[in-house]
């Protein structure tokens, strides 16, 4: 998607000739076609999602560090046809937010908060998560609906998706709050203050999330997509994807932190195990050293 964007954006429509550059090493039996549709602006949008647009990058680079196994795998895979020298490639982890070190937690306890952080876009399922939410606030008594909150702390991509107009629609809005954009301070703040944060991404889920690392750093419990980089990472929760069960899950998790949360039981995360028998990841101190290591025996 950036890519797309710099490309139309360099005083005229479009650079077929600079998209070329960017594609070379990507799908090669579909590269045409791809090309000719790029340039009628007529590129179904899913393939923004999943063209990585890295050639120059290949070429040009001694060494790259990424994100997640997805993505090495991803470049190994998908976008190294017809190179000449593939450069190697390391994974690292999310780096650590120095600013939560000492930073006071709020205490979990005078009300029942379900977060979501970051921007609000399609592809971060606003509408399946207050849909969800709803549900589990309709299935408790009156009385307790007032200590539930739905929070969400970010920019709005589109008008479409703000949450207070979403949340009336399904019937919840006094118990849905959207502050917008808010200090670094404030972020944190009120992320301390939530007992389960959602972090749902489709289609785009080539990388992790800072605000997934942040709040599982912070102690939240976290439920996520079961999906591509996430697989990754560890959560609380898994949600599917399939339409059937999205809401459903949602609804389920909510319900589970909710019940742990009257009864008194930690609201922490439970820390999971790894589901995979993933390498470690290196910390940005080794990934720096294994650039410089590269660099020196080349």
């Amino acid at each position: 998607m950036n890519v797309d964007h710099i490309q139309r954006n360099l005083g005229r429509k479009y650079d077929p000739e600079g998209m070329v550059k960017d594609l070379k090493f990507e799908i090669p039996n579909l590269r045409e076609w791809i090309m000719s549709r790029w340039q009628q602006a007529g590129l179904p949008q899913i393939l923004k999602f999943n063209l990585m647009a890295q050639s120059r990058i290949i070429e040009a680079s001694d060494v790259m560090v990424v994100h997640s196994y997805y993505a090495a795998l991803k470049l190994l895979l998908e976008s190294g046809h017809g190179v000449e020298r593939m450069p190697p490639i390391l994974v690292m982890q999310h780096p650590r937010d120095p600013s939560i070190e000492g930073h006071p937690l709020l205490p979990r306890g005078r009300k029942f908060v379900v977060g979501c952080f970051g921007w609000i876009s399609q592809a971060k399922r606003p509408i399946p998560i207050i849909s969800g939410f709803s549900r589990s606030l309709s299935s408790l008594p009156a009385h307790e609906r007032e200590a539930v909150e739905l929070k969400f702390v970010g920019e709005l991509t589109q008008k479409s998706l703000d949450p207070s107009v979403l949340a009336q629609a399904y019937g919840c809005e006094k118990n849905c709050v959207h502050l917008g954009h808010v200090s670094d301070e404030r972020f944190l703040r009120e992320m301390s203050t939530v007992n389960i944060m959602f972090n749902l991404r489709f289609p785009s889920c080539g990388e992790t999330s800072g605000t997934l690392n942040l709040a599982k750093e912070m102690g939240i419990r976290v439920a996520m997509t079961n999906y591509q980089a996430f697989k990754e990472e560890n959560a609380d929760f898994l949600i599917s994807l399939a339409p059937d069960k999205e809401v459903d899950e949602i609804c389920a998790a909510i319900t589970a932190v909710y019940r742990d949360w009257i009864a008194g039981n930690a609201t922490t995360s439970r820390a999971p195990s790894p589901r995979y028998a993933l390498p470690k990841k290196f910390d940005a101190r080794q990934a720096l050293q294994w650039v410089l290591s590269q660099e020196a025996a080349a």
